[in-house]
C-alpha cells in the first residue's frame, strides 16, 4: 500500500514539474519548449551548420555554407573553376 502512494506522489511531482518547465518556456516564447535553428549541410565536409555565423561562399546564384574557413578554402583549392564573392 506505502508503494502505490509513493509511485503516485512521484509521478504527480514529476507531472507538475514538467508542466512547471512547458509553462516557462511558452512564457520565454519557445512554444515547443525547443529553438528552430536551420542547419545546412557544408559540401567540403558533410558537417550540417547554422546558416546564421557560418563562413560562406556566393556561387552562381546559390549560397554554400561551411562549417570553417578551412572548409571554405578546401573547397575553392577542390572546385578551383568556383569563382565567387565570399562571406564572412
Amino acid at each position: 500500500m506505502r508503494f502505490l502512494i509513493w509511485g503516485t506522489l512521484a509521478t504527480w511531482v514529476v507531472a507538475r514539474l514538467h508542466q512547471a518547465d512547458k509553462l516557462r518556456s511558452e512564457a520565454a516564447g519557445h512554444p515547443s519548449g525547443q529553438l528552430m535553428i536551420a542547419l545546412l549541410r557544408d559540401p567540403c565536409c558533410g558537417a550540417y551548420v547554422p546558416a546564421q555565423g557560418s563562413p560562406m561562399l556566393a556561387q552562381a546564384g546559390k549560397v554554400e555554407h561551411f562549417c570553417s574557413s578551412e572548409c571554405r578554402d578546401r573547397f575553392l583549392r577542390l572546385h578551383p573553376a568556383v569563382s565567387g564573392s565570399e562571406g564572412q
